[in-house]
């Protein structure tokens, strides 16, 4: 194959050779940029990418966690009613009369609310992370009617 190449070759004039020479250059560099040198610019791009959106995640949740040891060093108010009692009287402020609440003991209650608008349920469970009664389980699932079902164990912050 080399001898019938090398016989072709030389039956091309000089100014052909060059110009065959000078294509399969040119030919070499957009092969070299398309298949090898873009591709690696657009994957470290990407990776940069994917770097600077980490380092920002990692700060938030620096933050977050930063704000959690904050809340956890600052003592609980003590609640003026038994923790069952007092989410049952949440819920049922909240719109959730049907709520289920059922005491762990003194500290820990369990909650199931069938169907609930998920800007109530997650009001109401900031307000109960701000008298002290934190989230310790929470289930939430999707209803087929545009609502939410959700299944909690809360605990009460201090109450022993």
């Amino acid at each position: 194959m080399t001898e019938r190449f090398q016989a072709w070759w030389r039956l091309r004039s000089v100014r052909e050779q060059r110009l065959l020479l000078v294509m399969a250059g040119l030919f070499l560099v957009v092969f070299l940029w398309i298949g090898i040198i873009g591709p690696i610019a657009d994957a470290r791009a990407g990776a940069w990418s994917r770097h600077e959106e980490a380092v920002a995640t990692l700060g938030r949740v620096r933050a977050d966690a930063a704000a959690l040891r904050a809340i956890a060093r600052r003592p609980a108010a003590p609640l003026d009613a038994p923790l069952a009692t007092v989410v049952s009287n949440a819920a049922s402020a909240a719109g959730f009369a049907s709520a289920g609440v059922s005491a762990q003991g003194t500290a820990r209650v369990t909650v199931s609310i069938a169907s609930a608008r998920p800007g109530a349920l997650f009001p109401l469970i900031a307000d109960l992370e701000r008298r002290g009664i934190l989230v310790e389980r929470i289930a939430v699932r999707a209803n087929a009617d545009q609502t939410l079902g959700a299944d909690m164990t809360l605990i009460g912050r201090g109450i022993r």
